[in-house]
């Protein structure tokens, strides 16, 4: 695995790294300050305009970096596991396992990834996802959720679901330092004593000198405790992982901030024969370097943005079907908002997206997107509307839009939000589907997607309550013909529907209750491992700053999977699980440690047909400040 020498030029130059803000220091935030942010949450990947939660139209979910330290321990998929309206596949699996993302009955390439408002995938994978094995959760600032389809703000792919994570800022005082660690067991149920199988480790310093900010992160971690295949031998596989993160940020007045973000992020996942059921030496290995440049400048009611993003990908699979895969992909937006008074605002952005691949010979397409996005909220009415214009070097142009709005209805202590929403959505074939060496097919057209949503949301005091209806119609999906070894384009419509419930507030000063339930049905899609119901709820006890404990169960519904060895598909059992977390912090908050048992009741579960899931297993672990 070898850096490039530009890369190498750009990793020297930005050695001393840096975030955008510096208004973000190492001390712990309180609860009740947490607290007081729920009720007065600002939200932005709804309209790309920040805005009070309750003017939002969408159902977004925002995790701060108090919500992700309280997740210490868990990797970025299992953290959006726990979200309503998404299912991480393979995050309940050994450390390691290849991910599906699906969220309303659809596929991982209709969910768009966005690093710090860059949108990422790699061009050479088969259907544009981006990994989310080579992100580390303690190298995240914030996530925000956006169900729904959302291609008239975001682009292709911005169909089911929009993914914001914003890396870590520089802290406010001239030095910063904060060292993790992480050690825990790794085995199955069958195990009578798990092994020590979990290890991580992670450091990070950062800071403010005047208008320049800086910072540099390095994190490692290695899994080996379990075989990827339930066999007799059950020997282990491991997966290794590795990231730096180098920044400099230059604020030189209160309106205009730049900066420029470098990662470098590899992994190696040794797994088994999946197709003929055994244990084998193969190994995944990839590589991702990633170089971000953003730039805002405020004057007045204008503001100009400026998004780019290089990355590379390198990748290798060492099995019986070896194969090495490169890609690089280029993006660029650039973003001019206006505020017509207090009731109007008005975005014009124009993107552009340059993916290359190598396969037999070197494959890529350009993208240019004009969009326009309105946002009008006089009083209690509120209306977010926008439309783009997707021009292809293959496809040629095609428009999509959206229509979104919603209404505030004060009630006692709170209000109750009316919202609904109209909009289309595009997904591209692949460099891969299209030239690729696995079943490529030339003459792919486009995925459609039409997207309607209808719900409320009833605030009182902490408490929340939300129920939402959706319905989701897919044309020209793209398909893999097992029989003739090719991709295809399917006939008809496909349709997708369901129900999301969410409940949430505070049983007293010290108690938090939340739960969320999905209910799923891909009437007409041709999909497995969507669970038709999921249910989750957790009970937090957090009596003032130090001591902070939570139990957390999960349900998961039947669904369909694949049995490779046999090529049919077969119906799963439903599974529940529990865990607990109990974290302690010494010292004003510079110090905390915490402890975490998952699978309590040592449950024996499938959520991939013949792969090993984990049994009962401890994780203790701690944050040093400086």
């Amino acid at each position: 695995m070898k850096i490039s020498y530009v890369w190498t030029a750009v990793l020297m130059t930005c050695c001393w790294g840096g975030g955008a803000s510096a208004q973000q220091g190492s001390q712990e935030p309180n609860q009740d300050s947490v607290r007081i942010q729920r009720l007065d949450e600002v939200v932005v990947s709804d309209t790309r305009f920040p805005i009070p939660r309750e003017q939002s139209g969408k159902t977004v979910i925002r995790l701060d970096r108090a919500d992700i330290e309280s997740y210490s321990g868990l990797s970025v998929a299992e953290i959006l596991n726990r979200q309503p309206g998404l299912e991480i596949n393979g995050s309940r699996s050994r450390p390691g396992e290849v991910l599906g993302v699906f969220a309303r009955g659809g596929r991982g390439r209709q969910v768009l990834i966005l690093i710090d408002g860059v949108r990422v995938s790699d061009p050479s994978s088969i259907s544009l996802e981006y990994d989310l094995r080579l992100l580390a959760a303690s190298d995240i600032e914030s996530i925000e959720i956006l169900k729904g389809a959302s291609s008239t703000l975001y682009g292709a792919q911005a169909a089911t679901a929009v993914i914001s994570i914003t890396t870590r800022k520089a802290a406010g005082k001239p030095l910063a330092v904060e060292i993790s660690q992480r050690v825990g067991t790794l085995g199955s149920s069958e195990d009578s004593f798990p092994v020590w199988g979990q290890f991580g480790s992670a450091i990070r310093l950062s800071g403010t000198q005047q208008e320049l900010t800086y910072q540099a992160g390095l994190t490692y971690s290695l899994d080996n405790g379990l075989s990827s295949l339930e066999t007799e031998t059950n020997e282990k596989d491991a997966f290794g992982s590795f990231a730096l993160n180098l920044g400099l940020g230059w604020q030189p007045t209160d309106k205009t901030r730049i900066q420029l973000l470098a990662n470098r992020s590899q992994f190696n996942a040794a797994y088994d024969d999946s197709f003929a059921a055994a244990d084998a030496v193969f190994e995944y290995w990839t590589t991702q370097e990633r170089l971000t440049l953003t730039g805002t400048h405020q004057s007045g009611a204008d503001t100009w943005e400026l998004r780019m993003g290089l990355s590379n990908y390198e990748s290798e699979n060492r099995s019986s079907f070896p194969g090495e895969f490169k890609g690089r992909t280029l993006n660029g937006e650039l973003l001019y908002k206006r505020s017509w008074g207090a009731d109007l605002k008005s975005l014009v952005g124009l993107q552009v997206v340059a993916d290359q691949a190598e396969f037999e010979a070197a494959e890529s397409f350009l993208i240019i997107d004009p969009h326009l996005n309105l946002v009008w909220s006089p009083g209690s009415f509120n209306l977010n509307t926008g439309v783009r214009l997707n021009v292809h070097s293959e496809y040629g142009s095609q428009a999509v839009y959206q229509i979104n709005p919603s209404y505030n209805i004060p009630v006692p202590e709170g209000n109750v939000k009316v919202l609904a929403s109209w909009a289309t959505a595009y997904i591209t074939p692949s460099l891969s589907q299209l030239f690729g060496p696995f079943g490529a097919n030339p003459d792919l057209e486009p995925e459609a997607n039409r997207s309607i949503e209808a719900g409320t949301v009833w605030n009182r005091g902490s408490w929340e309550f939300g129920v939402l209806y959706f319905n989701r119609e897919e044309r020209q999906q793209v398909l893999f013909d097992n029989a003739n070894f090719q991709y295809f384009n399917a006939d008809g419509t496909g349709t997708a529907q369901g129900v999301e419930v969410t409940a949430s507030g505070n049983l007293s000063p010290d108690w938090k209750w939340d739960a969320q339930y999905t209910f799923t049905d891909p009437t007409t899609l041709s999909q497995i491992r969507v669970p038709g119901h999921t249910f989750s709820s957790g009970l937090q006890y957090a009596p003032g700053d130090r001591l902070q404990t939570a139990l957390n169960f999960q349900h998961v519904g039947s669904r369909t999977d694949t049995n490779f060895t046999q090529g049919t598909n077969q119906r799963l059992d439903p599974f529940s699980l529990w865990d607990m977390r109990i974290s302690y912090s010494w010292f004003n908050g510079k110090l905390r440690g915490f402890f975490l048992v998952s699978n309590i009741f040592n449950t024996e579960f499938t959520e991939v047909i013949g792969f090993q899931t984990p049994g009962r297993n401890f994780l203790l672990g701690g944050t040093l400040r400086l």
